[in-house]
């Protein structure tokens, strides 16, 4: 079940903080897997920006589309 703006930034930022990633690179993550799109310096960055993006899917409840709508709307 999806969850509020308050509680997706709560939630992405934990997982920020956590695995050190940044704004960017959950953008890049989804929009890889959204349109599979291959804009990535490396493999292992591309693979990683995709963890971020799935983990950032499962905690909050938001498709990776709804997400990147999120992240537009929010500055992010």
């Amino acid at each position: 079940m999806p969850i509020g703006d308050d509680a997706v930034l709560s939630e992405i930022e934990k997982l920020k903080k956590a695995s050190h990633r940044s704004w960017g690179d959950l953008r890049r993550g989804l929009e890889d897997l959204a349109y599979n799109n291959k804009a990535h310096t490396t493999k292992k960055v591309g693979a990683s920006s995709r963890a971020f993006a799935n983990r950032a899917i499962e905690n909050t409840g938001l498709s990776g589309r709804d997400l990147l709508r999120w992240l537009a709307k929010n500055g992010k």
